[in-house]
């Protein structure tokens, strides 16, 4: 009886170590790149998005979409968990400003709303006499990526799709009325590149 109590206590503690383990190596994906620099972000075929490539915005009123669009953050160390980029839209269908809110991307998968001010001066989006605003908000399993190209031209896809979103539409003529709603959406698909501090090109990829 003891020594199957002590087995049983061993494959026991087996198991908790391999899930420790396992736990741990999950936990541990991350955006790597080869020495410290900046980090930008573009459409898949260049800066300006094509058909299907926009940025969305998705709400009440439709899609919101834009399709140019910048991003970019300087970063001091070789490995990073998460991507905070300051993005910046234009060519866009309606009046679209970031206000004091950045995107942050988490290797993770998580995507969020984020910035210090941003509650006070969030995204806004104006149709006409209906204004929609994007306040902080955070949401998991919102973005897959895939690594591509090889050594110094490594990249990163970034495919993003955050749903039920909360957003505030104030104003005249609003689809759906005026008030809170949680059926946003945000979608793109955004190539991420990485530069030394002198501009040079270097591989960026997560794992």
């Amino acid at each position: 009886m003891i020594r199957s109590i002590r087995g049983l206590l061993a494959v026991t503690a087996s198991a908790f170590v391999l899930a420790v383990a396992f736990a741990g190596a999950a936990q541990a994906v991350e955006f790597h790149a080869e020495s410290e620099g900046k980090i930008t972000g573009s459409y898949p075929k260049g800066e300006k998005g094509g058909e299907g490539e926009a940025f969305n915005f998705v709400t009440n009123g439709g899609i919101a979409p834009c399709f140019k669009m910048t991003a970019g953050m300087t970063f001091f160390a070789k490995t990073i968990p998460s991507l905070t980029l300051n993005t910046f839209f234009s060519e866009c269908l309606f009046t679209t400003k970031m206000g004091a809110c950045i995107f942050e991307f988490k290797a993770s998968g998580t995507f969020a709303i984020t910035g210090v001010t941003c509650a006070t001066n969030p995204i806004e989006i104006v149709r006409g006499t209906c204004v929609i605003k994007f306040g902080p908000q955070e949401k998991e399993s919102a973005i897959t990526y895939e690594n591509g190209g090889s050594g110094t031209s490594r990249d990163i896809t970034a495919t993003l799709k955050a749903t039920k979103l909360h957003y505030v539409q104030t104003g005249n003529f609003c689809s759906g009325g005026v008030g809170t709603f949680t059926n946003g959406e945000i979608t793109a698909k955004v190539t991420l590149k990485a530069d030394t501090p002198e501009a040079v090109p270097q591989g960026l990829w997560i794992e």
